[in-house]
């Protein structure tokens, strides 16, 4: 975890150094951020469809988490 950012990587077992996807890249450095929730709620009310940064996939912010979360 970087500052409040978390992020992955895999470490090579024989200690040759690791693999960080390029968003992870972007997480570790705090180029990409976690939402605040005000800033979730203003996505929601201005824009229908997020794409997903791993797959691209569409992503509706109106949708609430399964958690509760928003």
């Amino acid at each position: 975890m970087q500052r409040s950012t978390r992020f992955e990587y895999l470490r090579c077992p024989h200690d040759h150094g690791r693999l960080t996807t390029f968003f992870d890249f972007l997480k570790e450095k705090d180029f990409v951020r976690p939402l605040t929730p005000a800033q979730i709620a203003k996505l929601r009310d201005s824009i229908q469809v997020v794409n997903c940064s791993n797959c691209g996939a569409p992503i509706a912010p109106t949708r609430r988490l399964k958690n509760g979360a928003p």
